[in-house]
C-alpha cells in the first residue's frame, strides 16, 4: 500500500517539474531574451518579418515549420517580452496533432478539462505554468480561430495597467472638453 503511495507521489512531483520549467521558444529562455535575441531566432528558424513597429513586430509563419501556423506576432514592452503568438489555420487533424505535440512537450494543460490531446476539445483557453511567471496558452476560439501565446504574466499585467490609465486619462481629457454637454 505504502509503494502505491510513493509512486503516485514521484508522479507527481515529475509532473510538477516538468511544468515548473523555462518557457523557450526557438531554444530561448522567454524570460531573459532581449528583442534582437527573439528577432534572430525567428528569422534561423524561417519566419519572414511582415512589419515593425516600435513595439510589436509580425511574421509570415508559414516557413517555421509548425503545423498549420500562418502569423507569429511579438508583443514587447520597453524591449521585454510580453507575449509571442502564433495564429493558426488548419483542418481537425492538424489541430489534433499540434494538441498531441504541446501534450508530448508539456504534459496535459493545468485546469483538468479533458484530454488536451484528445480527438476533439471544448473551446477556451488551456493552460500551461512555467517558472518566472511565463504561460503558454493554447486558444480554442468559437469562431474557429486557434492561437498558441507564450505570456511573460508580469509583462503582460504591467501593460494592461499602462493601457488602463492611459484609457482614464483620455476619457478624463474628453469629460473636461464637454463638462458643459452633460
Amino acid at each position: 500500500m505504502m509503494r502505491k503511495y510513493i509512486i503516485l507521489a514521484v508522479l507527481v512531483l515529475n509532473s510538477a517539474v516538468t511544468l515548473a520549467a523555462e518557457l523557450t521558444l526557438f531554444e530561448i529562455p522567454l524570460s531573459t531574451a532581449s528583442r534582437e535575441d527573439i528577432q534572430s531566432a525567428i528569422a534561423n528558424a524561417g519566419g519572414k518579418l511582415k512589419s515593425s513597429s516600435r513595439d510589436i513586430d509580425q511574421y509570415d509563419a508559414r516557413s517555421i515549420g509548425l503545423p498549420g501556423a500562418t502569423q507569429l506576432e511579438v508583443v514587447y514592452l520597453e524591449k521585454k517580452l510580453v507575449m509571442a503568438q502564433y495564429s493558426f489555420r488548419f483542418g481537425k487533424n492538424q489541430e489534433e496533432r499540434m494538441r498531441k505535440m504541446l501534450v508530448s512537450k508539456y504534459g496535459q494543460p493545468s485546469g483538468g478539462r479533458g484530454d488536451f490531446d484528445g480527438e476533439y476539445i471544448d473551446d477556451g483557453k488551456y493552460r500551461w505554468a512555467f517558472d518566472n511567471r511565463m504561460d503558454l496558452i493554447y486558444t480554442k476560439e468559437f469562431s474557429g480561430s486557434r492561437f498558441l501565446s507564450y505570456v511573460n504574466v508580469t509583462e503582460e499585467a504591467r501593460l494592461g495597467r499602462i493601457i488602463k490609465d492611459a484609457d482614464k486619462r483620455a476619457a478624463e481629457k474628453e469629460a473636461a472638453s464637454k463638462k458643459s454637454v452633460f
